[in-house]
């Protein structure tokens, strides 16, 4: 499984199968889904990524549920991610940011891979 997201923005990880299986997004009972990070260094990076790389992230979030939504509906969700500091669980991570957003949003249900917005 490689996914596409990881090859146009510089610093997130290229996923394949064993980063994937390692995800806590992904795991039946989140890892550390509540816990919030506390490394500010990190903490940065990622908000970095999403804030600096949002025509990207647009795009792979509409590969994922596979629906154009407007830049607009999606800029919606990631301030409010920024704004919320979602990027600070320790779930997070570069191999996931878009899945994060959406998760947060409840755009989508990692699980069950249903769409509910």
């Amino acid at each position: 499984m490689q996914n596409t997201y990881t090859q146009s923005i510089p610093g997130l990880a290229v996923l394949i199968d064993e980063s994937f299986n390692a995800c806590s997004l992904k795991a039946k009972v989140p890892l550390e889904y509540h816990k919030i990070r506390r490394n500010d260094i990190e903490n940065e990076r990622l908000k970095n990524l999403v804030d600096n790389n949002r025509p990207q992230i647009r795009n792979y979030i509409r590969e994922i549920v596979n629906i154009y939504f407007k830049n607009d509906v999606i800029d919606e969700w990631i301030d409010a991610y920024l704004n919320r500091r979602y990027y600070e669980y320790k779930c997070v991570d570069d191999r996931n940011l878009p899945y994060s957003i959406l998760v947060t949003h409840q755009a989508i249900n990692i699980y069950g891979q249903k769409f509910q917005y």
